[in-house]
């Protein structure tokens, strides 16, 4: 969790509760440090919601945030898109 203490009136130096604000993150940010394992991790649950050859072939053709694949046919390129 990410969180910052924001002053409501910067002219006014009293630091009590009247004067301060809370805020609170609630997405992950692009760019730290944990969020290529959160989109793996993210991906990997999704897929792992469906049960097929297709979800598989997904997760085994995956890289980060590519996909690199192949087909052997028109018909299973347009099923895997």
């Amino acid at each position: 969790m990410t969180c910052f203490v924001w002053l409501k009136d910067i002219s006014n130096p009293s630091v009590n509760n009247d004067n301060l604000r809370e805020y609170r993150f609630t997405r992950v940010w692009f760019g730290v440090v944990s969020s290529p394992f959160l989109l793996g991790e993210t991906v990997e649950h999704y897929l792992d919601t469906y049960d097929g050859a297709i979800s598989e072939k997904i997760k085994n053709d995956i890289y980060i945030d590519n996909l690199v694949t192949d087909s052997d046919s028109v018909e299973q390129a347009m099923a895997v898109y």
